[in-house]
């Protein structure tokens, strides 16, 4: 007979992922953590900063609870560009703390273990980033600020030291994501195939459900988001790979929800 004991300690057997949190060391930083959404910052701090080396939130004032830190810049997307600005600028002294930096809305949920299986294979000293890669405005691409985007050590240094600092990457306020491809292009710094085995993506600008849904996604292949692709998505369960790594929009109660579905919930019997 399996005692309950037993199938609880199989459930719990994160040997690996420690292991790998160890060796692929992440900083979060995490973006709109204003008044209105107070409530998204708390699920997030909660699921992030269980899973991300190091966590903080850029806002308009500082909240040692969450925590967060006064970037200096005001609230609303009109403004985000400056405040990814100022939030990596913030940052670049943990540079010897951490591999790679990762950054993300408050509305993101990021499953961290499958991001460092996907970067445990990339030298973070090697100029690089990755995220729901999407095309038009950057000849090479951008990446969706909403599904959020992963930076190399090197390539912090790099957008830190020559893009802001000798002033080569643009200071307008348009759409923080394309900037920051417009800003990686010109500094060099390749975009990252995020793709599994199977060429599927693992960065989603979206929540699961619109990306699984045929008749949602089906909505996808008419909006501006199949015209931007930079690489196809199927429909239906192949649409995402088994080790996606970042969903978009998701509201406080979801984010309860799939991290009860990702890391709570089992079905017995399987692995």
């Amino acid at each position: 007979m399996v005692s309950q004991e037993t199938v609880i300690s199989s459930r719990s057997d994160s040997a690996v992922a420690e292991k790998l949190r160890q060796s692929v060391r992440i900083f979060c930083c995490d973006h709109d953590a204003s008044e209105e959404s107070q409530n998204g910052s708390q699920n997030g701090a909660g699921h992030l900063g269980k899973r991300c080396n190091g966590l903080v939130f850029i806002s308009s004032e500082n909240d040692a609870d969450l925590p967060a830190v006064n970037s200096g810049v005001p609230e609303g997307r009109q403004h985000l560009w400056r405040k990814t600005r100022a939030g990596f600028r913030l940052h670049c002294q943990d540079l010897e703390h951490y591999d790679w930096f990762y950054k993300a809305d408050d509305d993101t949920f990021a499953i961290m273990e499958n991001m460092r299986f996907l970067l445990a294979d990339y030298n973070p000293d090697t100029p690089l980033f990755f995220g729901s890669h999407l095309r038009r405005h950057v000849r090479h691409g951008y990446m969706s600020g909403g599904a959020g985007y992963v930076l190399s050590r090197a390539a912090l240094r790099r957008f830190v030291e020559d893009g802001l600092e000798k002033h080569r990457c643009r200071n307008v306020s348009f759409a923080e994501d394309v900037e920051m491809g417009r800003c990686m292009q010109k500094l060099k710094v390749p975009a990252g195939d995020s793709r599994d085995s199977l060429k599927r993506n693992r960065f989603f600008p979206f929540l699961p459900s619109t990306h699984l849904a045929p008749s949602l996604h089906r909505r996808l292949e008419s909006s501006w988001y199949w015209k931007r692709l930079f690489y196809p998505e199927k429909e239906g369960a192949e649409c995402c790979s088994s080790s996606a790594i970042s969903f978009h929009y998701v509201k406080p109660e979801k984010m309860l929800e799939l991290e009860y579905l990702i890391y709570r919930l089992r079905p017995y019997g399987l692995s």
